[in-house]
């Protein structure tokens, strides 16, 4: 028996390096991370750039924003082909941001702030490993949007639906959850929309 119990250890320590931690910043857990995604996550604080870039006039507008104890203040930078730098006074207001995962795959988005109310619901998935973009398994979720609020109500159809955004996951443990956005929205005009997030959440809903 004296044998048995320092094995034992060593075999959970391994099966948790090897079968559940996942991402390089996660803890040591016996939950996979499907497990721990699941459920109510509330934003806590984060950093956003929003960047618009118009191939006709060769204008670029940043929306820069940062979350932090409730509050959202954001900035509006215009800068033309020339160079020349516009910055719109910052403005200051009350917001709140959640996400729900279910293991079933669903997925649903609350975010409120003073001016509007924005509410999503979707499924999600794990992002598989992909060489190109350096993903191993389970480092980051892709999320489908079938249905959007803000006043009036949009739902999305279809049998294979591409993925609206990725999130890519730097750390998850049971109770804290930080996620990073890079994701580029083009037309046909050649304009985009060009989005860098870092978000950090904690578990559980709004009180």
């Amino acid at each position: 028996m004296k044998h048995i119990a320092p094995l034992l250890i060593l075999f959970i320590l391994t099966f948790c390096s090897i079968g559940c931690k996942k991402g390089e910043n996660d803890p040591l857990s016996l939950s996979s991370r499907k497990n721990r995604l699941e459920g109510i996550w509330t934003l806590v604080s984060g950093n956003t750039l929003d960047r618009y870039y118009n191939e006709g006039t060769g204008d670029t507008l940043d929306i820069v924003s940062n979350v932090e104890n409730g509050l959202k203040s954001t900035y509006v930078i215009s800068i033309g082909p020339a160079g020349t730098d516009t910055i719109a006074p910052s403005l200051t207001y009350a917001y709140q941001y959640e996400l729900s995962f279910d293991k079933n795959g669903n997925f649903g988005s609350n975010e409120y702030s003073s001016y509007d109310t924005l509410l999503r619901q979707g499924y999600w998935y794990f992002t598989g490993k992909n060489k190109q973009l350096d993903l191993k398994n389970k480092e980051a979720i892709d999320i489908v949007i079938s249905e959007e609020q803000d006043g009036t109500l949009d739902t999305f159809e279809g049998l294979a639906m591409p993925a609206d955004l990725t999130y890519y996951i730097d750390r998850l443990s049971k109770d804290e959850l930080t996620l990073y956005v890079d994701h580029i929205i083009n037309d046909n005009s050649g304009d985009f929309w060009r989005l860098t997030h870092e978000l950090n959440f904690i578990k559980g809903g709004y009180e």
